[in-house]
């Protein structure tokens, strides 16, 4: 059975895959939390499947009850972020 919930210290993502991959052509995840770094740890697995649907959402600086609005530069501020604080790794250049 595969789990719904990943948190990388009770189940950890990479293992999983490596698990379930052979017998899956489609990828679906749905993320909090998006890390450039960690996800060079899974592409080959990744490369693996057909198919891939990534959804990725963060906690909202603002309780959703109190705002009728996302934050105006959602998600795009997290994304500029990681980008321009990660180095490039030399294999990926």
């Amino acid at each position: 059975m595969i789990p719904k919930i990943i948190d990388n210290d009770r189940r950890v993502l990479l293992a999983l895959i490596k698990k379930v991959a052979p017998k899956y052509d489609e990828l679906s995840i749905a993320t909090v939390y998006r890390d450039l770094s960690g996800a060079k740890l899974i592409i080959d697995e990744l490369q693996k499947f057909k198919k891939i649907r990534l959804l990725i959402g963060r906690e909202p600086l603002i309780p959703r009850h109190k705002s009728s609005l996302p934050e105006p530069d959602y998600p795009d501020a997290g994304f500029y972020y990681d980008l321009v604080t990660f180095p490039i790794a030399p294999d990926l250049n």
